[in-house]
């Protein structure tokens, strides 16, 4: 498991979505331990640059109306640095509903 660092942007931006989403900071450390465990999850959004920059993004909850969640990051050795972060109001035209995930 890495090591995660958040730049002060990201849980600036965290406080600031508490103040509509009281799952923000839930969501956040959910997406903190998923990057942590396994830091190739993200999509590679900026293959020029080193270190490359991944997005992690996380679908808006159909059944608990949370937002969808972005967060880019990079990885340096063993610890990952999450340099942005962007919370999306609800939207339910991209919501998955937990039943999706059942078989």
């Amino acid at each position: 498991m890495l090591t995660v660092i958040e730049e002060d942007s990201v849980r600036e931006a965290v406080d600031q979505a508490m103040a509509w989403n009281p799952f923000a900071n839930d969501m956040m450390e959910a997406a903190i331990w998923r990057i942590a465990k396994e830091p190739t999850c993200g999509t590679l959004l900026e293959p020029s640059t080193t270190p490359p920059r991944l997005l992690l993004h996380i679908p808006p909850n159909a059944t608990a109306k949370t937002p969808a969640l972005l967060v880019r990051y990079y990885v340096i050795g063993p610890e990952v640095v999450v340099d942005w972060v962007k919370f999306l109001p609800f939207d339910p035209g991209q919501a998955v509903s937990p039943k999706a995930f059942t078989v």
